[in-house]
């Protein structure tokens, strides 16, 4: 979905939805709500994109994520109950199994990377490893 929000002619990308293109069950995508680009006052679930900041607003935000590549999660706050969704559609179960394609989490100045390997990595900006834990992540697929 796009509007003009500035009333200037120049559309942006606000949210999207995403839908599977399988009549299985048990595979695709488990989040049915719509996932925002831009963030409100109120609680949001938030679209993470390779190649792009993700901004939550106020509230509890939900940051989903959905594919693989460098993410960026630029205002994570453990304190107003941010949590991180996978829903990738690969068909993971659990955290642990999430836990078990880690290959290194570091602090690099006040940002904290979860790196997967190559190409694959989230960095979340302002955040030390001791403000986020296993309890703001949740696996749907």
């Amino acid at each position: 979905r796009y509007a003009d929000i500035y009333g200037d002619g120049f559309y942006t990308r606000v949210s999207e939805r995403w839908e599977s293109n399988t009549d299985s069950s048990d595979q695709g995508f488990q989040f049915t709500d719509e996932l925002r680009y831009t963030p409100s006052d109120d609680s949001d679930d938030i679209a993470v994109r390779g190649g792009e900041d993700s901004h939550g607003g106020k509230g509890e935000d939900s940051f989903v994520i959905r594919e693989a590549a460098h993410l960026r999660i630029a205002d994570f706050r453990a304190d107003e109950n941010d949590d991180i969704i996978f829903d990738t559609g690969l068909g993971l179960t659990s955290k642990e199994q999430l836990a078990s394609y880690v290959k290194e989490t570091r602090q690099e100045g006040d940002d904290f990377l979860v790196d997967f390997g190559p190409g694959v990595s989230i960095r979340l900006v302002g955040i030390h490893g001791d403000q986020i834990s296993w309890d703001h992540v949740e696996i749907m697929s």
